[in-house]
C-alpha cells in the first residue's frame, strides 16, 4: 500500500484514480493520456504503456493551471474565453478539465 501511495501522475497533480505505466517507467492517468494529444497507449486494449511523453512540448509543463493554480504536470487548453480575458484561453490540467472545469 505504501508504494501505491507514492505513485503520481506525470501529467497532473492528482494522486488518485486509474493510472497506467509509461514507457519510461513513470505513471500517468488514462484520462490524462486521452486529453494530451501527444500521448497514446502502446496497446490500445490494455491502455498501456502510455507513450509519447517525450513529444509533449515543454510549454505545456511551464503553464500554471487557471483552475487549480498548480505547475505540476502538463496543461491542456480549450477554446473557452472568459469575458474578462478576451485574449486568454482557459488552460487546465487534464484531470481538472475532466471534472468540469472545461466541460
Amino acid at each position: 500500500k505504501r508504494g501505491v501511495d507514492r505513485i503520481t501522475c506525470v501529467l497532473c497533480p492528482v494522486r488518485h484514480g486509474p493510472m497506467k505505466p509509461t514507457d519510461d517507467g513513470r505513471w500517468a492517468h488514462i484520462a490524462c493520456m486521452h486529453f494530451i494529444p501527444e500521448t497514446t497507449a502502446g496497446d490500445h486494449v490494455l491502455q498501456e504503456p502510455i507513450t509519447g511523453l517525450q513529444e509533449v512540448p515543454q510549454a505545456r509543463f511551464n503553464m500554471s493551471c487557471l483552475v487549480c493554480h498548480s505547475m505540476d504536470g502538463a496543461c491542456v487548453q480549450c477554446d473557452f474565453i472568459p469575458s474578462s480575458k478576451k485574449n486568454q484561453k482557459l488552460r487546465s490540467k487534464a484531470t481538472i478539465s475532466k471534472h468540469g472545469a472545461c466541460f
